[in-house]
């Protein structure tokens, strides 16, 4: 699917969250289905430990409302099951929330409270059901829609529940409500979600087939055949590779690296957020001691909040920045001067601003030279690098990173 290629292509944990969820969700339609109280306690387990790896797992703690409500089953809540899954929650799950609250409250400014209004969180809702729509393609997307109106008649009729089709209702409404609430939308959390949005596409197909008279196929065969010619449609139209963009900075690492003379220092990179962390992966994997710090100067020129808010640079003026990287532990500084043009990076003025300035105090300083150049063919009338080498001795100094927002502190690397 488009929203797990997306998630796959970052180095996050919300390919485990959903598959933690949908182990959690699986449980819990075993205990609404034979109320054995294992199987309660595994929900609580696979819950657990889904919240403990990342915090929109808490969405799960609307699951079982949700299918209670949707269900009637309130019999389950003079049942201890639920209460056993809550106890591992509580016990486990809530003190690594409150550590992991310290850590961010921070980056919640006023300003990203005030953003999140009425419209934004209705945003929420029509962004998910767009990204639950176009990742399931037309394909299955019309199936998912039939399905989910179908089971809400049948539940709305009082019929005998499905636990299944509940559960994977509950699921995908759990994590849209979740994030709804707290106004905030990204094709990654929505990943969470897409199991349900499977099986609810396949009950769609289920319904189709039961409403198709065909003598000579039973329901089975039938159900087989339009679920493998929806499967083929849906490869036919996602089925690819996503080209990765091409930033150029391996070439700059490549150079560092291999010259016996810039190799014995350490770097600074300028870029926004996705060439920082390229460069650093670039010169990682050439780096056999490893011994080589490399510094972002989104971290060491300028300080923010993890969302971006409060940005504030550590210089005044051109030559406040100059002295700066005169003194600054590095003989060599790495500078994205723009992007490719399918990059999935977006940044602020701010931090255009910030590659704008190193840029230009480097090259006005007698100080330093200019290594390398590097233009992309997609862009040729634009510089994308610029390998900038340091005219002398590294000198020895500390380097201080601003992180009151996250540890509360500032931390420093001594030389």
């Amino acid at each position: 699917m488009p929203v797990e290629r997306y998630a796959a292509r970052a180095i996050m944990v919300d390919g485990l969250v959903a598959l933690l969820a949908f182990a959690a969700m699986i449980f819990l339609v075993r205990y609404f289905d034979r109320r054995r109280s294992t199987d309660a306690l595994a929900f609580g387990l696979f819950a657990t430990l889904c919240i403990s790896s990342k915090s929109n797992g808490i969405a799960l703690v609307l699951l079982p409302v949700f299918m209670i409500l949707l269900t009637g089953r309130y019999d389950l809540l003079r049942r201890p099951g639920l209460y056993y899954a809550a106890g591992f929650v509580i016990g486990i799950g809530a003190p690594w929330q409150l550590l992991v609250y310290e850590l961010n409250k921070g980056s919640l400014t006023t300003h990203y409270h005030s953003a999140i209004t009425m419209t934004s969180r209705l945003g929420v809702v029509r962004a998910s059901l767009w990204l639950t729509l176009t990742s399931l393609r037309w394909s299955l997307a019309a199936f998912f829609l039939l399905g989910a109106i179908v089971f809400l008649a049948r539940i709305k009729r009082n019929r005998q529940p499905n636990f299944l089709l509940t559960g994977a209702f509950c699921l995908w409404l759990s994590f849209v409500v979740f994030h709804t609430i707290l106004g905030i939308c990204d094709p990654r959390y929505l990943l969470s979600a897409m199991p349900g949005a499977v099986i609810l596409s396949f009950y769609g197909i289920e319904w189709v087939v039961s409403h198709i008279s065909m003598v000579r196929l039973s329901a089975s065969a039938r159900t087989a055949a339009l679920a493998s010619l929806a499967a083929v449609l849906f490869l036919a139209q996602v089925w690819a590779i996503p080209p990765k963009p091409y930033r150029g900075l391996d070439r700059s690492a490549r150079l560092l690296l291999s010259n016996s003379e810039l190799s014995k220092g350490d770097y600074l990179a300028v870029a926004d957020a996705c060439g920082e962390g390229a460069f650093i992966a670039e010169a990682a994997m050439r780096d056999d001691r490893p011994a080589h710090y490399v510094y972002r100067g989104s971290k060491v020129l300028s300080s923010s909040t993890w969302f971006g808010d409060n940005y504030q640079f550590h210089y005044s003026n051109l030559d406040e920045l100059r002295d700066m990287l005169r003194k600054a532990p590095v003989n060599a500084v790495v500078v994205e001067t723009s992007r490719p043009l399918n990059s999935e990076c977006n940044p602020s003025s701010a931090e255009i601003k910030l590659v704008q300035d190193v840029d230009q105090a480097l090259a006005s300083d007698q100080g330093w030279s200019l290594q390398d150049t590097l233009y992309l063919l997609e862009q040729p009338q634009e510089t994308a690098v610029r390998l900038y080498a340091r005219r002398g001795a590294q000198p020895r100094s500390d380097v201080k990173l601003n992180l009151h927002y996250t540890l509360g502190s500032e931390v420093v690397a001594r030389d």
